[in-house]
């Protein structure tokens, strides 16, 4: 169902598992016992909310396996998830997400499934105070702790840190506010490094902020850091000696997008190391995670101008490598529909990373899913360049034919590239059957097999004027 290069084993894919022209959104990504736990936002029309948080199995090719759904019983509010929301893996082998209620905005909710996804708990929670936007949550020996912020509610604050501590059963057991009360304070992340303590990073009016609180809520420290890096803040690494490295993006120009990419080092008392500046002046470019590799580097994703990108730094400010990817099939006339927000590292190196991208030459269609596949030098090509201090756009050659929707009512699309000869498509049955032959040619080709396939399992084969084979793959044909 997603496409790969597996002469090579890197790729890049979008999901079109759900109906075209709706919007699927990859927020995070978690490698677990050989498969891929994928927390998305999905439209599907076969449920009654449309749109709601989910939970996907897939295969380190990119392959879906299995895909379960969180709904709000009884409602037609759709259960909705933050964009830097994150999954995390519980102690017992399960998986904890915090997701929000559309029609009740004071609300968050907290989704505890095992590893089979069959749901433990569903609790909504009331932090009062305003719109929730939940973004991770974590787990200590004996409670859960959820990370948000607040904004625009009953009590007539701007934005809010807040954390909500609930026993290992969901259940609340506190919810404290960070920050000021006149300031536009907001919390990104959440992490765990200490024992018995928490640190929690965003921003506080024209600062980024690192605070730490202790399991009963109680602060311990807290840094501001200067006004310099003024930006949203969204990922932290905490080294050994009790430095901090985070990634932020500060405003340029806010009315028209403008931001600078940019990579911190500061000691335990907030003072600045170093700074890289990635990029000074792009238009909106944000840095979301960052992931400490075996080597001490850390792998960095984001998006910039409408695509995705990646970058290699040390704990010293080297920049190792750095990457841009964009599908050459979209011409991006928008520059703003493509993104990485999450990443989980395979064993032996290699990283995949997920998020969303809109291919802008059916201007029908909206976001879906997009997992990228790379080395330990961010190439998803062989033939990669990996270039220092500056960057380099890696088109992904292996997407150029893409075949859509799938699963399908027995009509698709496929995009062949104008670099393309044009193709002989051919479709056989399970047993192996020739079933439909066409010439497609470079461009949108619309494919129509309704007369001679009803529900079930097809292939596809493209053959050049050689009869040499170009691409293969599976179609699910239901009704």
């Amino acid at each position: 169902m997603l496409g790969s290069n597996k002469s090579w084993g890197q790729f890049s894919a979008l999901n079109s598992y759900y109906q075209l022209g709706k919007s699927t959104y990859f927020k995070d990504v978690i490698y677990h016992e050989d498969s891929l736990i994928i927390l998305g936002e999905v439209y599907d029309p076969n449920i009654k909310n449309i749109k709601n948080a989910c939970l996907i199995r897939a295969d380190t090719f990119g392959n879906i396996a299995k895909v379960k759904y969180f709904y709000i019983p009884q409602s037609d509010s759709p259960h909705l998830l933050s964009e830097n929301t994150q999954l995390a893996q519980t102690s017992d082998g399960g998986f904890i997400f915090s997701g929000q209620i559309f029609f009740s905005p004071y609300s968050i909710t907290l989704v505890k499934v095992n590893a089979q996804f069959e749901v433990e708990f569903f609790k909504e929670l009331f932090p009062e105070g305003g719109t929730t936007f939940p973004q991770k949550v974590i787990e200590t020996k004996d409670a859960y702790f959820i990370g948000l912020w607040l904004g625009y509610g009953i009590q007539d604050k701007d934005l809010q840190y807040c954390v909500v501590k609930t026993d290992l059963q969901g259940n609340k057991l506190w919810h404290k506010f960070y920050g000021t009360e006149t300031e536009y304070d907001k919390l990104f992340n959440i992490k765990l490094f200490k024992e018995g303590e928490i640190t929690l990073l965003g921003n506080m009016g024209l600062f980024t902020s690192i605070t730490t609180i202790d399991t009963a809520g109680t602060i311990v420290k807290n840094l501001n850091m200067p006004a310099d890096v003024e930006g949203n803040v969204f990922d932290i690494d905490t080294l050994a000696n009790g430095d901090y490295m985070y990634i932020c993006s500060k405003f340029i120009d806010p009315p028209n997008y403008i931001t600078s990419l940019r990579v911190y080092r500061v000691d335990s008392s907030g003072n600045v190391i170093w700074k890289k500046v990635i990029n000074d002046a792009v238009h909106n470019a944000y840095l979301y995670r960052m992931h400490r590799n075996a080597n001490d580097t850390y792998t960095i994703i984001g998006k910039e101008e409408g695509k995705g990108r990646s970058l290699c730094i040390t704990q010293d400010g080297e920049v190792l490598w750095q990457h841009i990817y964009k599908l050459p099939f979209s011409p991006m006339p928008i520059d703003y529909y493509s993104a990485l927000l999450g990443m989980t590292a395979l064993p032996g190196g290699n990283m995949i990373a997920c998020g969303y991208f809109r291919d802008l030459t059916d201007l029908t269609d909206e976001e879906q899913g997009w997992l990228v596949k790379m080395d330990d030098n961010g190439c998803i090509d062989k033939n990669c360049k990996t270039l220092l201090e500056e960057n380099h756009l890696v088109n992904i050659d292996e997407r150029l034919i893409n075949v859509y929707p799938n699963p399908n009512n027995g009509s698709f699309k496929m995009n062949i590239p104008e670099i393309v000869n044009p193709l002989l498509l051919v479709i056989y049955d399970v047993w192996g059957r020739e079933v439909f032959k066409k010439d497609v040619f470079p461009g949108m080709n619309e494919i129509n097999i309704n007369s001679v396939s009803n529900n079930g399992i097809v292939f596809f084969c493209l053959l050049n004027e050689h009869r040499e084979l170009i691409k293969s793959g599976k179609l699910v044909m239901t009704r």
